[in-house]
């Protein structure tokens, strides 16, 4: 059996959505220029950017994937992940996730 490796599509978006949003921080960043001083302007792009890679990291990290081979069946999560041999499966069923702490 060749390796078979499963991953779930990244979610995207779209380029025209990415210009529309930097064309509204920049004009943002432009109308608070005009009412206060820069020191505003600049926290103000600091934290729109900071909220976007923010989102942007919390989407991408709940990518999970999974690997099939002839030997074993593993899981590739954002954190690290489990190797799981065929030979020790002994039934299948719903997986589910808890978290301790």
């Amino acid at each position: 059996m060749p390796t078979l490796q499963l991953f779930q599509q990244q979610p995207s978006i779209p380029l025209w959505l990415k210009y529309t949003l930097v064309a509204v921080l920049l004009s943002g960043c432009l109308i608070i220029h005009a009412y206060s001083n820069s020191k505003i302007t600049l926290l103000f792009a600091f934290i729109i950017a900071s909220l976007y890679f923010t989102v942007q990291q919390l989407i991408y990290s709940q990518n999970i994937g999974f690997t099939l081979t002839r030997d074993h069946l593993q899981q590739h999560v954002y954190r690290g992940g489990w190797v799981l041999k065929w030979q020790n499966i002994c039934h299948i069923g719903s997986g589910e996730y808890l978290r301790q702490g």
